[in-house]
């Protein structure tokens, strides 16, 4: 479903009688007594900003203003929407196929809403407390109805600390009983989208091409095997006991690190399926064991660790091939999960020993660059991105290997500057690829904050891409998504790049937050700040009370020669030139024939004075 608008009756008697746009495609009026009226804009462009984005609205006004209360009232989960919004009278109204639907908390009837000159009875005047009313065409018709639209509100939060994310996301049903929009707020995205979104910033030139992403990838080491193995009692009498094991794993040589990965990885796939899950019998029991036994036996010979590629390619087999035949179907996706987690497993470490192609290794890890696309780097990423989508289309079972029970870890290395853009983009992506038919709305609080204006000048460029080209549209499962934009930002670049209509003005007048459409599309910077951003002033603060010191020092009748000398210098600071040329000109009025005449020459630049240099000397 498409946002439409926002209208607010009362907010906190700050906000009254305004109404929010939000896409152009339509226009909203109310009389504020019993009809609202929504029609189509003859004027409107459709896919101005390509056919996967419907829209993109911007907030923009002064810290405080309401910019981020506006964006709650669209985005907040169930609970904080319960706790915060009922006490508020306000209407949001989408669009889906000609159809409308409108959430509302109203107390004053709204008897008819006129739409694209269709009259529509509302019935019970939309009168309620947190209601909805999904208003359907049928034919020339329109009825309410209880279907469930298709779309999603998506809240992308930058400061994760001010939001409980404890609770899970938040189903409009649980509120309104029945299945209409679903909400969402943001997590941080996986280690394989980070990456992705570095890749991709690379490319459209927010880093330079030589920047590298390097990746702590931490394995098993020995001291944590053997601190796992005494806690667990992991034995049986008779197959392999603790302190041969040890002894046999703690030997300092590139064989046996890898043959202790292996053993760390086959331990953990023990006890994560054990004492996490449950998937175990007797059975499943002696395998495991008995593969653990044969890499220990290796571990007395000497071998070469071509052969122990071999080896382990053997035991994904194996272990593959159980879980997919043998294993009771407890739940066949839960199997495919299993059998994914071990071939990725298995290739991962064969990677990690594979001493050419990683940049070090550092206290038990290795430290690899991921923007390089190396073969071998790029399967490791698909299978990594196989197992992350395995776990989100197990809709049926649980969960058995989320990112996080992956036996070795991923930690970022860039710098921390960088870090906010890459996450920002890493959350898109998260988004863009997992989503489904209909459209998708995204709001972001403060999409600027923090980025160089090298970047934010690129910002609206970079969601457009995005939209297009991180949609899975070779998944079988692919269905058309689009995406709308609502975000807050005080750049002027990103004003500047913004549809008209679409910038909504917030400013406070008498105690009330005013609201007003403005037009920015390719309008200059200067003119942005100066008429939407209500920045009248061109310099710093404290660079205009130095002007204006100076000046009043000018503007004196008498100015002794230590404060005329001081004046000087200071004068000499401002990299404006037709104000510092002007100063300089008042300054020499309060000068002797020779110092006017070093006040002329300082205002030179360094060619005219070697140009006046040679004319003398000629």
């Amino acid at each position: 479903m498409k946002l439409l608008g926002l209208i607010i009756r009362d907010y906190e008697n700050l906000i009254s009688k305004q109404i929010f746009h939000f896409s152009d495609e339509y226009t909203i009026n109310f009389d504020w007594n019993e009809t609202i009226t929504i029609n189509k804009n003859p004027n409107h462009i459709a896919q101005f900003y390509g056919e996967n984005v419907t829209n993109i609205t911007a907030f923009v006004g002064i810290n405080g203003v309401g910019k981020t209360s506006l964006l709650n009232f669209i985005g907040f989960k169930f609970s904080e929407r319960k706790e915060f919004l009922s006490k508020y009278e306000y209407f949001i109204i989408y669009e889906l196929n000609e159809s409308i639907f409108i959430e509302f908390n109203n107390s004053h009837a709204v008897k008819q809403i006129i739409f694209n000159n269709h009259i529509i009875d509302t019935r019970d005047g939309l009168i309620g407390d947190t209601q909805t009313s999904f208003l359907k065409k049928l034919g020339d018709t329109y009825q309410i109805v209880s279907d469930t639209p298709n779309g999603s509100i998506n809240y992308i939060f930058k400061k994760y600390h001010q939001y409980s994310f404890s609770e899970n996301n938040d189903e409009i049903d649980t509120l309104f009983g029945n299945n209409l929009i679903t909400r969402y707020l943001c997590q941080p995205p996986s280690n394989y989208n980070v990456i992705q979104a570095f890749r991709f910033l690379k490319i459209n030139d927010f880093f330079p091409s030589n920047k590298i992403m390097k990746y702590r990838i931490s394995y098993w080491s020995y001291d944590e095997l053997q601190s796992l193995l005494i806690d667990k009692g992991i034995y049986i009498k008779g197959f392999f006991e603790p302190p041969k094991l040890l002894l046999t794993l703690g030997k300092d040589d590139l064989q046996s690190h890898f043959i202790n990965q292996i053993v760390a990885f086959l331990i953990n796939l023990m006890l994560t399926l054990k004492e996490g899950y449950y998937f175990w019998n007797e059975e499943l029991e002696v395998l495991l064991l008995k593969q653990i036994h044969k890499y220990l036996a290796l571990n007395f010979q000497s071998i070469q660790i071509d052969i122990l590629y071999l080896k382990t390619d053997e035991t994904s087999k194996i272990l593959q091939d159980y879980f997919r035949h043998k294993f009771p179907q407890v739940n066949i996706d839960n199997n495919y999960q299993i059998t994914d987690f071990i071939n990725f497993s298995i290739k991962a470490m064969q990677l990690l020993w594979k001493t050419s192609d990683h940049s070090e290794v550092d206290n038990n890890s290795f430290i690899i660059d991921f923007s390089s696309e190396t073969k071998e780097i790029n399967d490791f990423l698909m299978g990594y991105r196989k197992l992350l989508h395995c776990n989100k289309i197990n809709s049926k079972g649980i969960v058995v290997f989320p990112e996080d029970n992956l036996f070795f870890k991923l930690h970022e290395l860039s710098s921390t500057g960088e870090e906010n853009l890459i996450q920002f983009l890493g959350q898109l992506i998260e988004l863009i690829s997992n989503a489904e038919s209909g459209n998708h709305i995204i709001l972001i609080d403060e999409i600027d904050e923090s980025f160089h204006p090298s970047w934010s000048n690129k910002m609206v460029q970079l969601l457009s891409l995005c939209c297009t080209y991180f949609l899975d549209t070779a998944s079988p499962s692919y269905q058309n998504a689009t995406f709308q934009f609502i975000i807050t930002t005080h750049s002027p670049f990103i004003l500047s790049d913004i549809k008209n209509h679409n910038v909504i003005s917030l400013k406070e007048n008498h105690g009330k937050v005013i609201s007003k459409q403005v037009d920015t599309f390719a309008k200059n910077i200067q003119r942005i700040i100066y008429e939407e951003m209500e920045t009248s002033d061109i310099y710093g603060s404290f660079a205009q009370s130095k002007l204006n010191k100076i000046i009043n020092i000018l503007n004196q009748p008498t100015i002794s020669p230590t404060l005329i000398e001081q004046t000087k210098i200071e004068i000499q600071t401002i990299n404006e030139p037709i104000i510092r040329n002007k100063l300089n000109q008042m300054l020499s009025e309060k000068v002797s024939p020779n110092e006017k005449i070093k006040l002329l020459i300082s205002d030179l630049t360094s060619e005219e004075l070697e140009l006046l240099k040679n004319n003398l000397s000629e």
